[in-house]
């Protein structure tokens, strides 16, 4: 199953409405997505809905802002409510302590991507459930090859998605797990035994991106 873990909407930053980006990433082969709006979960039984209509797993997620940089949140869909309540521009300290007792995956977003938001060498000083080492918006690949090796000395699973705010892009990079169910892929991550795959966006691209949505996100 490949599914897109980092996708953006009109919810927050993004382009597209939620039904369009989902209906992109259908057509472009994902099974499965997360819609991980900016400090924002959403809605889960909208996505919900949308999983159902176009026959994928749906994995409720967020991108809050830390004080530091951006973090992904995950979780299965009957614990969703949790993801609102994450307060923003906390410490780290804080995000990991309450992702722990709401049982949360929690992953820095893009970390060694410093033009985005990434909490670099912070991703060293805590404990994670998982890093995104495939982030398919980051320009400059030695950005993702960095948090592979980050994630490879921490000795924790490594995660992708596309981060696309616009239908040009959703789809594109991915994390691969052998799953079925929502819980299955929360599981297979915790575990360790996914795989990231996909492509990068050139920086003309990027440009584009930048252009079409007017944030740098």
């Amino acid at each position: 199953m490949k599914l897109d873990l980092h996708v953006h909407t009109t919810v927050s930053d993004g382009t597209a409405s939620p039904e369009e980006m989902v209906a992109v990433m259908s057509r472009r082969g994902m099974d499965g997505f997360s819609i991980t709006d900016h400090d924002t979960p959403g809605s889960a039984e909208d996505y919900e809905t949308l999983a159902g209509k176009y026959g994928m797993v749906y994995i409720p997620g967020i991108e809050v802002t830390s004080q530091v940089g951006h973090l992904l949140m995950y979780t299965t869909p009957e614990n969703s409510t949790v993801l609102g309540e994450f307060d923003i521009l906390k410490p780290l300290s804080y995000y990991i302590s309450k992702a722990q007792s709401a049982d949360v995956v929690l992953s820095p977003a893009h970390p060694f991507d410093h033009f985005r938001h990434g909490i670099g060498d912070h991703v060293f000083d805590y404990t994670w459930t998982a890093v995104e080492t495939f982030n398919g918006s980051t320009v400059f690949p030695f950005a993702n090859r960095s948090a592979h090796a980050a994630a490879a000395t921490l000795h924790i699973p490594g995660i992708g998605g596309s981060d696309a705010h616009t239908i040009n892009f959703v789809g594109k990079a991915y994390t691969e797990v052998e799953a079925s169910t929502p819980h299955e892929v929360i599981a297979r991550i915790r575990e360790g035994v996914c795989a990231t795959g996909g492509v990068h966006i050139s920086l003309f691209q990027f440009s584009r991106r930048i252009l079409e949505s007017k944030m740098f996100k």
